[in-house]
């Protein structure tokens, strides 16, 4: 999403970006369902979900701004 390996002056394209949101927005669904149900889940997803949320807004209105 931020063109990591671009090379210096370089950009990336509206697609690429978009993929990258994409990917950006399932990950935050995939932690929001494995906070829901810590049980069914191993500890290392627990730590990458806990890691992922202090650096992404996970909350419900910022997924879905219909709300």
């Amino acid at each position: 999403m931020f063109g990591i390996g671009v090379p210096e002056a370089c950009g990336i394209s509206g697609s690429d970006w978009r993929r990258g949101m994409a990917a950006k927005f399932s990950l935050i669904h995939r932690v929001r369902e494995v906070n829901a149900n810590l049980s069914t889940v191993s500890e290392y997803t627990i730590e990458f979900a806990k890691l992922f949320v202090e650096r992404w807004d996970c909350s419900k209105e910022y997924v879905d701004p219909r709300l």
